[in-house]
């Protein structure tokens, strides 16, 4: 039996419009559930946010 597999190889610099295309490009492989990807994306980075605001207040 034939065995399938899908492979994404990224090469780019760490930009912000690089990244954003990493992200357009995974979503493509999941049909239908764009939506459930990126509302965890934003949960990630709502998290890591406020992580952030967390060391720069015990900073100060």
């Amino acid at each position: 039996m034939a065995n399938v597999t899908n492979v994404l190889r990224i090469e780019i610099l760490p930009t912000v419009p690089e990244l954003i295309s990493v992200v357009s490009a995974v979503a493509a492989f999941y049909p239908g559930r764009e939506k459930e990807i990126m509302q965890a994306i934003r949960d990630a980075a709502e998290r890591r946010i406020d992580e952030l605001n967390k060391q720069e207040e015990s900073a100060q």
